[in-house]
């Protein structure tokens, strides 16, 4: 049952992600797929995967999963994911 309600988030969100409108898409990003339980287990694999270190300084701490693209959010590979420190982070940005 989980399984189906995670789908339906993500077809939702697909349709929500590719309406004309940028704004909402970035809205859908923050407010819907940051949020969800797809996210939660993507973002720990990739933080179990680098040793919780910041992979640009190697600090370790409180790290933001950062999306290298957004061709496959959703679906990411762990290659587009950099976990990165709050300063670091800013600094890509």
């Amino acid at each position: 049952m989980t399984d189906l309600i995670t789908l339906s988030l993500l077809a939702f969100g697909w349709w929500y992600l590719y309406r004309p409108r940028k704004q909402s898409r970035r809205d859908w990003y923050r407010n819907v797929y940051l949020w969800s339980p797809h996210w939660r287990a993507t973002r720990a694999r990739k933080l179990k995967q680098v040793g919780y270190k910041c992979q640009a300084c190697g600090v370790g701490g409180r790290l933001d999963v950062h999306h290298k693209n957004y061709q496959r959010v959703g679906r990411e590979r762990m290659s587009d994911l950099e976990a990165l420190c709050r300063a670091c982070h800013r600094k890509e940005h």
